[in-house]
């Protein structure tokens, strides 16, 4: 819903963030509450559709938050998301 992101520009102040949903309408309800904070903190915040199968392999990140997410998978597929995680981080 977007408040994760509230909290994290307001204590982190970063510089910039991805948003990867794979729910339109979570980008829609995200993009709402966290766009004009973005704009007053400074921070250039991307909204984009898909999963993490639509990172490209040249995209790294300082942080990686996966918020209500991972335990949605059995050991062997967290195993390897968890792998491509790595694999994008700097």
């Amino acid at each position: 819903t977007g408040s994760i992101l509230i909290k994290l520009i307001e204590k982190a102040d970063p510089s910039s963030i991805l948003f990867l949903d794979n729910s339109e309408a979570m980008i829609k309800l995200s993009s709402k509450k966290v766009h004009k904070l973005g704009q007053l903190k400074g921070t250039k915040i991307e909204f984009r559709m898909g999963t993490l199968d639509y990172l490209g392999p040249e995209e790294m990140f300082d942080v990686i938050i996966t918020h209500y997410f991972l335990d949605l998978f059995n050991h062997d597929e967290l195993n390897q998301i968890t792998k491509n995680l790595y694999q994008h981080l700097k």
